[in-house]
């Protein structure tokens, strides 16, 4: 048991055994540091830290490639031999190197972090350092809050193929110049029951870029509210989520979308298959939706004010134009157009479209452009 206190320290300490290592608390036990190296690794399943704020750290080794060690954890790190960190604040690290991957890293599925508070970390060393709070490449971080974090790429979480995020509250992180306010996702990564606010980037996913060549592992039960994109940038957009693949779109179940803005297109969502999903209050120049596929979602009091629609298939193939979407068993109510279409090139099966309104020539519901509609309801919609 460590004391109250702040301990400035002069190296990293490693715990190689299964030790337990307990501050007085987070708030009254504080090591600091402003070496060139990381503050604490923990390397060991059995080992386990709690109640301390650790702040700094400055790993200044050039990094090996994403996910590996040499790369991950400027200020703290769960190493390959795993570990625990509970009710810690982790805070004020930097990337002293080129590709650097989180201020903090787990990197074993022996590996986990809860009831953390992970905020006011700096990644943005050049533009080859992202996930400016957390790395996730296995193991498990749990009930934390990632707030005010910066970075090249993925303001706050990164998960890789064997990461878990569950019950964590991502809000307020920046990325100024590129993608991924909030997070990075990779093959295989989950986030369960996350809360994405207010967290921003210059283009591509406000709240969340799927950056995965493969399917990643997916979001269950999450809300994204009010994050943005800020800059035009062609061929992205997606202020609450963004895939940058249209052949593996990346599923999203039973979330809520609100009030998210994008300065391009789809101010919710760009490729993505959305699952039993609430998308809401939404005001947007082109595009809440752009080539999502939707099956028992409700798509309700969203407004596009300049152009194009509500739930709409692409308009180029670079934005998976070529691709074929389908609505199945949605609501689509009081959503109101300014130009074009609460929804258009998709199959429509199913649904329902209650209420909605289309300004001057358009129109106020679904024009199929040879697309089937199958066993749907139409009522109450007319143009303003």
């Amino acid at each position: 048991t460590v004391a109250e206190g702040t301990y400035a320290l002069t190296k990293c300490i490693w715990l190689t055994n299964a030790v337990t290592v307990v501050g007085a608390g987070r708030d009254i036990c504080k090591l600091t540091g402003s070496f060139s190296d990381r503050m604490l690794v923990v390397a060991n399943k059995g080992a386990s830290v709690s109640g301390f704020t650790i702040q700094g750290g400055k790993f200044s080794v050039y990094g090996a490639g994403s996910g590996k060690v040499g790369s991950c954890g400027s200020g703290v790190l769960i190493n390959e031999r795993g570990g625990a960190i509970t009710d810690c604040r982790l805070t004020g690290a930097t990337a002293g190197a080129h590709y650097q991957l989180g201020a903090v890293a787990v990197l074993s599925k022996n590996g986990r972090i809860t009831h953390c508070i992970v905020d006011s970390n700096n990644m943005s060393y050049g533009d080859t350092c992202w996930c400016a709070g957390l790395y996730v490449g296995s193991g498990l971080v749990e009930n934390c809050l990632v707030k005010g974090n910066s970075a090249y790429k993925g303001g706050a979480v990164g998960v890789g193929a064997n990461g878990v995020v569950r019950n964590c509250t991502i809000v307020n992180n920046t990325v100024k110049n590129t993608c991924a306010g909030a997070c990075v996702i990779a093959t295989g990564g989950t986030f369960v029951n996350c809360t994405f606010l207010t967290n921003q980037c210059a283009y591509g996913g406000g709240g969340v870029y799927a950056d995965a060549k493969s399917k990643c592992g997916g979001f269950t039960g999450c809300a994204f509210t009010s994050n943005r994109t800020t800059t035009w940038k062609d061929c992205h957009g997606g202020g609450g989520f963004m895939s940058s693949s249209d052949d593996n779109r990346t599923i999203l179940t039973d979330c809520v979308f609100n009030d998210n803005r994008s300065a391009t297109y789809g101010t919710a969502a760009v490729r993505a298959n959305l699952h039993g999903c609430v998308v809401t209050n939404h005001q947007v120049g082109s595009y809440v939706l752009l080539s999502c596929n939707l099956n028992g979602c409700t798509i309700v009091d969203n407004y596009c004010a300049e152009g194009n629609g509500v739930s709409c298939d692409a308009f180029r193939s670079d934005y998976g134009g070529d691709k074929a979407y389908t609505n199945a068993n949605c609501i689509f109510i009081r959503n109101h157009v300014n130009w074009s279409y609460i929804s258009n090139g998709k199959t429509v099966i199913n649904c329902t479209y209650l209420d909605n309104v289309g300004d001057s020539f358009n129109y106020a519901c679904v024009v199929p452009d040879n697309f089937p509609v199958y066993n749907s309801v139409f009522a109450g919609n007319k143009i303003a």
